[in-house]
């Protein structure tokens, strides 16, 4: 279910042509299937360097061999990278994690972080020959290397950073599609979630909920997790989160209190799954929202 908002949210959100005109990084956003492997950046170059030597050189292309490690099945994962390509450039791959599990990939960079010399390129262009490249092609890449963006070490890190906090948003808004559900749902499934949304302070069972839509608790079970892609017990602790962050919009609000009043009466287990799902811990979240809020206008 989060794979399709995930990607339709990215383009609504014009977010990576923005990205790319502001830091000259390039981005994209791959989806990753349960059994998926993690793909490395150079199957789909976006930098007119990358994409030229990925049509010249194919296979042969020394960039087949950056990051082994991204061929590790989709797992959670910290940050994955920099990666560094053999021919200098420079990339960074950012999950976004939902449920601690790896569903997507955001690439960025394909930029280098020093500026492109005549020397270095000297070297590359031997590689490149070695790779089978004619001196026609190692001409017309030297031209697209010395056009790829240059970033300050400072201006790499900051926009690792924004593809990090976006990766984060993405994480959280998938969350909270998956607690809203979709409007062809069926009947038993729609109630069965409007019930939880009124009753997340209270103990919430199985056998509970299924009486409420009056279903047999097996079937009710197997209904709930074929039609949302989770089990009950994983969407009420979905549900409670989302109402927590809700709660934790007000900055004068208690986090001990707000996990109680969405139905967490273990903080340290409130603490371990509001990070499960976030990727971050209650204090953290309640101040990143305060930073994001728009400072209050001057009566001046």
């Amino acid at each position: 279910m989060a794979h399709a908002e995930l990607e339709h949210a990215w383009h609504i959100s014009e977010y990576a042509s923005a990205f790319y005109r502001a830091t000259g990084f390039v981005s994209r956003l791959v989806l990753l299937a349960d059994d998926a492997v993690i793909p490395p950046p150079y199957t789909q170059p976006t930098n007119p360097f990358c994409r030229l030597l990925a049509r010249l050189a194919g296979s042969r292309a020394p960039c087949l061999q950056v990051h082994p490690p991204l061929g590790q099945p989709a797992v959670s994962a910290p940050l994955l990278g920099p990666i560094r390509c053999p021919m200098g450039l420079s990339e960074v791959a950012v999950p976004v994690t939902v449920s601690g599990r790896t569903v997507a990939i955001i690439y960025g960079g394909q930029v280098l972080r020093e500026g492109p010399r005549r020397e270095r390129f000297s070297r590359l262009a031997q590689r490149l020959t070695d790779c089978g490249l004619s001196s026609r092609d190692v001409r017309r890449l030297r031209t697209a290397y010395f056009r790829t963006p240059v970033l300050t070490e400072r201006q790499y890190r900051a926009a690792v950073r924004l593809l990090t906090i976006f990766a984060h948003q993405l994480a959280d808004a998938a969350n909270g599609w998956i607690v809203l559900g979709h409007p062809q749902e069926p009947a038993s499934i729609r109630q069965a979630k409007h019930f939880i949304q009124a009753h997340l302070a209270h103990a919430l069972s199985t056998s509970a909920v299924a009486k409420r839509v009056h279903l047999n608790a097996d079937r009710f079970s197997r209904l709930f997790r074929k039609v949302t892609g989770v089990t009950l017990t994983e969407y009420v602790n979905r549900a409670r989160v989302e109402q927590v962050k809700h709660l934790l919009a007000n900055p004068d609000a208690r986090i001990a209190e707000s996990a109680l009043a969405a139905g967490f009466y273990d903080i340290a287990y409130f603490n371990r799954t509001f990070k499960r799902y976030t990727g971050l811990t209650p204090r953290q979240y309640q101040y990143r929202g305060n930073l994001q809020k728009p400072a209050p206008k001057s009566d001046k």
